[in-house]
C-alpha cells in the first residue's frame, strides 16, 4: 500500500526534474511572459489562434518583457532576462515574416524553440 503513494510522488518528481524549471539567471516574471509567448506561438501553429490575435499577444508580451528586462538591465541576478527579451522578440518577428510569406514554418518553429531552450520549457517538433 505505501507503493501506492511513493511512485506517483516519484513520477512526478522525475518529471520536474526532467523538465529543469526557470533558470535561476531569468527572473520569474520574464519566465512567465516568455512562457506566455511560447503557448500563443503554439496556438498559432496549431490553427487555435488567427495570426491576428496571436501577434497582438505577443507584442504586447514582448512590450512588457522589454519594459523588465531595462529594468533588470544592471541586476546580475537576472541577466538571462535580457536574452529571453531578444528570443521573444525573434518569436514575433518570425510569427510576423512566417505569415507574410517571407519565412516558413520551419523559421517560426526554431524561433519558438530557441525561446523555449533558453528558458528550460519543452522544446516543439
Amino acid at each position: 500500500m505505501k507503493y501506492k503513494k511513493i511512485i506517483p510522488a516519484l513520477l512526478t518528481l522525475s518529471m520536474l526534474t526532467a523538465c529543469g524549471g526557470r533558470p535561476k539567471n531569468i527572473s520569474e516574471e520574464m519566465y512567465n511572459y516568455a512562457e506566455s509567448v511560447i503557448r500563443a506561438a503554439d496556438a498559432y501553429m496549431d490553427n487555435q489562434l488567427s495570426y491576428e490575435e496571436a501577434y497582438q499577444k505577443i507584442d504586447s508580451l514582448s512590450d512588457s518583457a522589454e519594459e523588465l528586462s531595462d529594468e533588470h538591465e544592471n541586476d546580475p541576478n537576472n541577466t538571462g532576462d535580457r536574452l529571453t527579451y531578444l528570443d521573444i522578440g525573434l518569436v514575433r518577428s518570425g510569427l510576423y515574416l512566417e505569415h507574410s510569406g517571407t519565412e516558413t514554418y520551419a523559421d517560426l518553429l526554431e524561433s519558438r524553440n530557441m525561446l523555449a531552450k533558453q528558458i528550460g520549457y519543452s522544446e516543439r517538433g
